[in-house]
């Protein structure tokens, strides 16, 4: 019976917090220059995210060199996005190279 209070109790309060803060979002208004800067977090944080997986091997060596398939993949895919604005066919080419460059 504790566990069943205790989920009920983190669900209320987990729900409480967010549905403050969304009530205080509707009279906060930001500048427009700060939403301008905001409009870059989403590509700031996936190249966060994405840069160290393609730039290492493993977590703490750095490898920009050609015999790194992540780092070629997305260079093709970089390339291929580039080219022909296509979502589905950078991905093929990103795969693929990755592929060939990994086991060919």
């Amino acid at each position: 019976m504790f566990e069943v209070l205790l989920i009920t109790g983190m669900c209320a309060v987990t729900y409480l917090i967010r549905s403050l803060l969304f009530l205080a979002a509707q009279q906060v208004r930001l500048s427009t220059n700060t939403q301008q800067a905001l409009s870059f977090v989403p590509v700031a944080v996936l190249s966060a995210i994405i840069a160290p997986a393609i730039l290492s091997t493993n977590q703490h060596t750095l490898n920009v060199s050609i015999h790194n398939p992540a780092l070629l993949a997305a260079i093709a895919a970089i390339a291929v996005a580039w080219w022909r604005n296509s979502l589905l066919l950078t991905l093929v080419a990103g795969i693929s190279i990755f592929m060939l460059s990994r086991w060919g």
